[in-house]
């Protein structure tokens, strides 16, 4: 009896997470990257908010997780609209400068390397990369590599 009661409950809730319905858009996550909401604040966000508006929160997924999951997919599809919708018809220039600065994961310092390329009307970040060492050939290597990344 006991074991039917469980297998049940476990029905039930499997159930309950299909049903959750996924409202997290790519113009919700944008939005909650240009005010810089962490993923945890933004939960407490969207579930008041969702409730002022009449929604049922139970029936939303709304968690840490799913919104960095989202946010997750939104960063990767900007990323490959922008390489895609980049198209230069004018020559171009390419700047970078070595910056030191601290690592977001480490707190340790690293040098990194903006690569930025110009032109008439045109500016294009292509990467920052880390690099392992301050060398000129570590550099140019970082530089041809975003070039390349970018199909130029």
């Amino acid at each position: 009896m006991f074991e039917s009661t469980a297998n049940a409950a476990a029905v039930a809730a499997s159930a309950a997470k299909k049903t959750k319905i996924n409202e997290l858009t790519l113009g919700l996550m944008a939005a909650l990257d240009r005010t810089k909401t962490m993923s945890r604040n933004a939960t407490y966000l969207l579930c008041e908010t969702a409730s002022s508006l009449g929604h049922n929160v139970d029936s939303l997924n709304i968690s840490r997780n799913s919104v960095q999951r989202a946010r997750s997919k939104f960063r990767t599809s900007s990323s490959a609209n922008l390489r895609s919708d980049f198209t230069a018809g004018v020559p171009l220039t390419v700047h970078w400068d070595g910056k030191l600065m601290e690592d977001l994961s480490t707190h340790e310092h690293v040098d990194c390397l903006p690569v930025i390329v110009s032109g008439v009307g045109i500016e294009q970040l292509l990467g920052v990369p880390k690099l392992a060492t301050g060398t000129g050939e570590a550099r140019a290597t970082a530089v041809v590599q975003c070039l390349e990344e970018w199909g130029y």
